[in-house]
């Protein structure tokens, strides 16, 4: 199944942080394909810095909730902490933007 995860970075190196993403990614899912690195403006909290984003494809077989636990872990091994606020800064943030045709909400 086609999954689409959105990775955002805008803390220390934040390219670093998003390759560093994409490695644990394609060593532990079958990563397809990864968007171009783009710049975007921070969301909610304003007074933060810039994001790099992409999006990339996996091919998954775990089903939504194991993924989020999954791509949860990868964020605490690139150094995430507890989030102080909500849409604060961070150093990695990976997201499922798509999961099929399935609709979930989760705030883990």
């Amino acid at each position: 199944m086609l999954v689409y995860l959105g990775l955002g970075s805008n803390l220390g190196n934040r390219m670093s942080n998003i390759v560093s993403a994409l490695i644990f990614l394609k060593n532990q899912l079958q990563l397809l394909n990864v968007s171009s690195l783009y710049e975007s403006a921070p969301w909610g909290h304003k007074e933060q810095p810039d994001f790099f984003n992409c999006v990339c494809v996996i091919d998954c077989v775990m089903n939504p909730y194991d993924l989020l636990k999954k791509v949860k872990q990868i964020e605490r091994n690139i150094g995430r902490k507890k989030d102080v606020y909500k849409w604060g800064p961070r150093v990695i943030d990976i997201d499922i933007l798509l999961y099929d045709d399935e609709i979930l909400n989760s705030y883990s």
